[in-house]
């Protein structure tokens, strides 16, 4: 065998491997470059967008998901460093055949190929236990992501969950040197609306903004509901909270006439094991999420 063809056997290998490997965590993995154009695309591409990988291929990726989703999505693969990951968060596909769905995507940059994302995909199937953990009342045992206590409204965390969550956030980014943020999200303008608000649309605000702070956030679930028009989400620091913003406000403007003017606040603190010893580390944070 020659030196290239040895070298040409060794690449397919290595490539067969990698997608190997990538299959054993999702069902669908897409390569994309810097403008989202899909180069590469092998799985359940049919199930998820309705089209067979070779259609998929040439296609913007952000383009077969909702508008909603985008911006989010690649705000964070266009934030990823070479050798860094994205972890899993959910997004939703356009509607394919009638039915629109949901899916959570992880991404990773290859540090010798800078200028493109692999994304891996599956669909998002419903959890049973997570679903009993968000109805009122149930208070499931701590010690895993289904029994994280739910506010019904939101789908977020609640006030106390989230409290931990920051903490548990915090204390696993000790000695990592990385850093990512917490923004609050105040919507306290909604009272002067609330009056002439229709039966029915604060609860679809307040799930459409859950959904959309959920999206964002890190894992897809790393939002809360601090008090009645409070929320808050650990995030990328690269994310655009000026862009979030926008979107809950459009939200909130597009369920009511009333609400034309309505503005909401944002507060950002970075989440970092610069400045805190380890003993006062993941207190403090808990304190701050107490404070909001």
């Amino acid at each position: 065998m020659t030196t290239l063809a040895a070298a040409l056997k060794a690449a397919h290998t290595e490539r067969n491997r990698f997608i190997a490997f990538a299959f054993a965590v999702a069902e669908l993995v897409v390569e994309i470059n810097e403008n989202g154009y899909i180069l590469f695309a092998a799985g359940a591409a049919e199930s998820m967008f309705g089209m067979a990988n070779d259609k998929l291929t040439g296609k913007n990726f952000y383009n077969l998901i909702k508008a909603e989703d985008r911006t989010g999505l690649r705000q964070a693969v266009a934030g990823l460093a070479p050798g860094k990951k994205m972890t899993s968060r959910t997004i939703t596909a356009q509607p394919s055949a009638g039915s629109a769905r949901m899916l959570k995507t992880g991404a990773y940059r290859l540090p010798t190929y800078p200028g493109l994302a692999y994304l891996a995909i599956s669909l998002q199937r419903a959890d049973p236990a997570l679903q009993a953990s968000a109805q009122p009342g149930n208070n499931a045992a701590s010690g895993s992501p289904a029994a994280t206590a739910r506010d019904a409204a939101t789908g977020l965390a609640t006030k106390e969950a989230f409290a931990d969550a920051i903490c548990a956030h915090a204390a696993s980014l000790k000695d990592s040197g990385e850093t990512n943020s917490l923004t609050m999200v105040d919507m306290e303008a909604l009272e002067d609306v609330r009056p002439q608000l229709e039966e029915g649309t604060e609860e679809a605000i307040f799930a459409k903004v859950g959904a959309l702070l959920n999206s964002n956030s890190l894992d897809t679930d790393g939002g809360g509901r601090i008090d009645r028009d409070k929320l808050g989400f650990l995030h990328n620091p690269s994310l655009d909270i000026d862009a979030i913003a926008n979107s809950v406000e459009k939200l909130v403007r597009e369920a009511s006439p009333w609400a034309d003017e309505f503005k909401v606040a944002t507060a950002t603190v970075t989440i970092d094991s610069d400045n805190l010893s380890e003993e006062e580390y993941v207190p403090g944070h808990a304190l701050h999420a107490q404070q909001l």
